[in-house]
């Protein structure tokens, strides 16, 4: 009898993709939505599909911020066998401001005190999506300043096994817009 041991717990994507003339993806949050846990997009880069979530009260699109992602801090458990450390996954963090301040004090109220949203962000041509649930921080700090604007300061903390994936962004979506009936 033949015993096969597999050698790693690898899954998705095994190559790597090498494109040397890529324009690249420019940085900054610029974009960010709330979706509903219980909603899975069945295509992201869909506007459509994004228009009906809105609609629906499953994404709250938050169009113009500004802000930065730490990439994730990795957390690791002790190994077995000869590994040292073992993966676990990420502790993510993602600052924004809202330059919207009065008018969504409330909203940022109620916001922290759920736990029902996952977070998407947008920078310059991609969104990419938590898979958790996160816990969002705000606070509205007043400078001494008198020519500061007040703004909505952000920050989202969520852990995940994996990395965000990148998807192509969605026309129109990301811009203040109005529904209409």
């Amino acid at each position: 009898m033949a015993v096969y041991y597999q050698d790693s717990c690898e899954s998705g994507q095994e190559d790597h993709f090498c494109d040397p003339c890529s324009p690249g993806e420019l940085g900054r949050i610029r974009s960010v939505a709330f979706v509903k846990k219980s909603y899975t997009f069945a295509d992201p880069t869909s506007k459509v599909e994004w228009q009906t979530a809105v609609a629906a009260g499953n994404v709250i699109v938050i169009a113009e911020v500004n802000g930065s992602f730490d990439g994730g801090s990795p957390k690791t458990a002790p190994g077995y066998g000869d590994n040292a450390t073992e993966m676990m996954g990420y502790d993510f963090k993602l600052s924004f401001k809202d330059p919207n301040y009065k008018q969504n004090v409330g909203f940022y109220n109620t916001l922290k005190n759920s736990r029902k949203w996952r977070l998407c962000y947008r920078t310059e041509t991609q969104i990419h999506f938590s898979t958790n649930t996160c816990a969002v921080l705000p606070k509205t700090p007043v400078t001494d300043d008198i020519s500061a604007k007040i703004h909505v300061e952000v920050e989202v903390q969520w852990s995940d096994r994996d990395l965000p994936l990148p998807h192509d962004m969605p026309e129109d979506i990301f811009s203040c817009f109005l529904l209409t009936a």
